[in-house]
């Protein structure tokens, strides 16, 4: 699922996004999620630790030329 996205925001993008710097551990509302920082140095990825009733979820949000898309 992680895959399609990024397939789907690189085809929006001049060069392919990639999210390899981290993971961080972060929680936000509650969830514990692993926060990766993109080659952009704008977009992050998200997603539920494998422990999380979230998971499997993630979600990007990525800098695009109108601003900033969340992608889930």
């Amino acid at each position: 699922m992680i895959l399609a996205a990024l397939l789907a925001l690189a085809a929006l993008q001049a060069e392919p996004i990639k999210c390899k710097a981290g993971p961080i551990d972060h929680r936000f509302g509650g969830t514990e999620w692993l926060v990766y920082a993109c080659n952009d140095g704008r977009s992050i990825l998200a997603r539920a630790k494998p422990s999380s009733p979230a998971a499997p979820f993630y979600f990007i949000i990525a800098a695009t030329e109108k601003g900033h898309e969340l992608y889930g």
